[in-house]
C-alpha cells in the first residue's frame, strides 16, 4: 500500500504551489480512478491541497448511469466534493463525424476543464489542478500507439506527471500496485464493459499487442517503455530549447525562411516544421511522413506545395513555406479564436481621443471607421461572394462616387500570396467587407461628416507586422 503512496508523493513533489492549491481528480468510477482519489485523500492533509471529484457521464451504456451513483456514493462516504457532469458524446459522433472514442475524451477534457475553470473563478489565487488516473501500463500503450502512428522523439516521451494544470501522480506506478492498493484498502469498484472493445485501438494495444510482447519478446516491456519514455523526456527538454532559438531565427512572419531553416541539423528542421504547425494549431494528427513532406518542399521549386492530412496545404513560394487550408468552402470558415475585439462609440467619446484616423495605415492591427456603414459586423475569413466598395471618384456636382469590386480582385491587386488569402480576417457585415486585416479598408467605411457611430477595432499588437522584411 505504501508503494503507492510513495510514488503518488513523489509526483506531487514537483507540482508547483502544491500547498493551498485545490486538486480536482477525474473519477470514473473504476479502479484507476479510486485508487488515486484515496491516495490523494490520504496525501490531501500532509501535503496541504484540498480535494475534489469530478464524475463525466458520456451516457454511452447501460450502466452509465450505476457508475455515476457510484462515484456518488463513493464520494459521499469519503466526505469529497463531487462535480458530476453528463455529456453527448452520440451528438457529436453525429455532428462531427468522429469516432465514439475520440468524441468521449473531446468531451470529457471539456467538462473537466470547465469545472477547473469554474472553481479558479472562484478564487484566483488558488491554484487548481487536474488529477488523473493514468499508470505505468497506460504510459507504454501511449509510447506504442505514438510509436506505430510514426511518432518523433516528442510522442515517445509519452505523457507528462505534470503537464501545465495536468497531473498524473500516478504515471510511475505498475498496475500490480493498483491492485495490491485495491486490495489493502478493501475498494470496490465498478468495471467499464468498452475496456474490453477491441474495435477500439487503444484496446487492441492493451489486451492483443502488450500481452504478446511480453510473451515472445520482453515480459517487462510495459516497465522498458516507461523509462524509455522518461529518459528520453529528458532529452527533449534540451532539445526543446534548442528548437525555439532556431525557429526564432527561421520564422518569417507567419512563415519560415527556406534558406535559414536548410542552415538548421536535420533533427532541429524537423522540430521547427512541428513547432511551427502546432503553434499555428495544426499538430493534431501530423505524422513524421507529413513533416518529411514540408521539408522536401525545401529542396524544391519555388509554387510546390504538399496536402497534408486533407486539410491543410502548405506552399513554398521563393524562400518562405507558408499554409493555408486546402478544403474548398470551408477555408472561408472562422480557424480558431478571433483575434480582434470590436465595440462601438459615440463620436464624441472618438473625437476626445484626438485620433486623426486618415493618418492610421490599413496594415495596423488597430482601426476605427464607420459603425453605420457595418450591419452586423464581425470577423471571418473570406468567403467567394465577397465585395469591398472602393471610391471611383465624383460626379460633376462633386458628389463622391463608389462602387463594389471583388474582395479577390483587390487581393490580386495587393499581390497578397494566394496561400496567405484564406487566412486573412476580414470584419464583415453580410458579404459586405470593411476592413481587411493588412491590406485596406472600403472607402465608404471611412469615417466622414456624416459619421454618428465609430467602430473601434483592436487586434493583436503590431511588432509582427514587419517580420516579413
Amino acid at each position: 500500500m505504501q508503494k503507492l503512496i510513495s510514488v503518488v508523493s513523489q509526483a506531487l513533489s514537483h507540482v508547483p504551489d502544491l500547498k493551498g492549491s485545490l486538486l480536482l481528480a477525474a473519477l470514473s468510477g473504476g479502479r484507476d480512478s479510486v485508487c488515486l482519489l484515496v491516495a490523494l485523500k490520504d496525501l490531501s492533509g500532509p501535503m496541504g491541497f484540498g480535494l475534489e471529484a469530478v464524475h463525466v457521464n458520456h451516457q454511452l451504456r447501460q450502466t452509465a448511469d450505476r457508475d455515476q451513483a457510484f462515484c456518488e456514493d463513493l464520494c459521499r462516504k469519503w466526505q469529497i466534493p463531487l462535480w458530476a457532469c453528463r455529456v453527448d458524446v452520440a451528438g457529436l459522433v453525429r455532428k462531427e463525424g468522429l469516432s465514439v472514442e475520440e468524441a468521449a475524451r473531446s468531451l470529457r477534457y471539456q467538462a473537466i476543464n470547465k469545472v477547473q475553470s469554474d472553481r479558479l473563478a472562484e478564487d484566483p489565487d488558488r491554484p487548481v489542478y487536474i488529477a488523473l488516473g493514468h499508470h505505468q501500463k497506460d504510459q507504454a500503450e501511449t509510447v506504442l500507439l505514438h510509436l506505430l502512428r510514426g511518432s518523433g522523439l516528442t510522442g515517445l516521451t509519452g505523457m507528462k506527471e505534470v503537464s501545465d494544470i495536468y497531473l498524473r501522480p500516478m504515471l510511475k506506478a505498475p498496475s500490480e500496485e493498483l491492485d495490491a492498493f485495491a486490495a489493502e484498502k478493501g475498494l470496490t469498484y465498478v468495471t467499464d464493459e468498452t475496456n474490453f472493445d477491441t474495435a477500439m485501438t487503444r484496446n487492441r494495444v492493451r489486451l492483443d499487442l502488450i500481452p504478446y510482447l511480453e510473451k515472445e519478446f520482453n515480459p517487462s516491456i510495459v516497465q522498458t517503455l516507461s523509462d524509455t519514455a522518461f529518459r528520453l523526456k529528458e532529452d527533449e527538454e534540451a532539445l526543446d530549447k534548442m528548437t525555439e532559438e532556431a525557429y526564432q531565427v527561421c520564422k518569417a512572419g507567419d512563415g519560415l525562411r527556406v534558406s535559414r531553416l536548410n542552415e538548421q541539423p536535420e533533427a532541429i528542421r524537423r522540430r521547427v516544421v512541428r513547432l511551427w504547425l502546432s503553434r499555428a494549431g495544426y499538430l493534431k494528427d501530423l505524422t513524421s511522413a507529413h513533416v518529411k513532406m514540408v521539408l522536401d518542399l525545401c529542396e524544391s521549386q519555388s509554387g510546390r506545395k504538399v496536402c497534408l492530412k486533407g486539410f491543410l496545404t502548405v506552399e513554398r513560394a521563393y524562400d518562405i513555406l507558408s499554409f493555408t487550408f486546402d478544403n474548398g468552402s470551408k477555408c472561408s470558415e472562422t480557424k480558431g479564436p478571433v483575434p480582434y475585439q470590436i465595440e462601438e462609440i459615440d463620436m464624441n467619446a472618438f473625437r476626445r481621443q484626438n485620433i486623426d484616423p486618415a493618418s492610421v495605415p490599413a496594415f495596423s492591427s488597430e482601426q476605427w471607421m464607420d459603425a453605420g456603414k457595418i450591419k452586423d459586423p464581425l470577423f471571418r475569413h473570406r468567403r467567394p461572394s465577397d465585395y469591398m466598395v472602393v471610391a471611383l471618384g465624383k460626379d460633376p456636382s462633386g458628389k463622391a462616387l463608389y462602387g463594389r469590386k471583388k474582395l479577390k480582385e483587390i487581393l490580386i491587386e495587393k499581390k497578397i500570396p494566394q496561400s496567405q488569402r484564406d487566412r486573412l480576417w476580414v470584419l464583415a457585415g453580410g458579404s459586405y467587407i470593411a476592413w481587411v486585416e493588412k491590406v485596406r479598408m472600403s472607402d465608404d467605411a471611412k469615417i466622414g461628416p456624416h459619421t454618428e457611430r465609430v467602430l473601434h477595432v483592436k487586434g493583436p499588437a503590431a511588432k509582427g507586422e514587419n517580420e516579413n522584411a
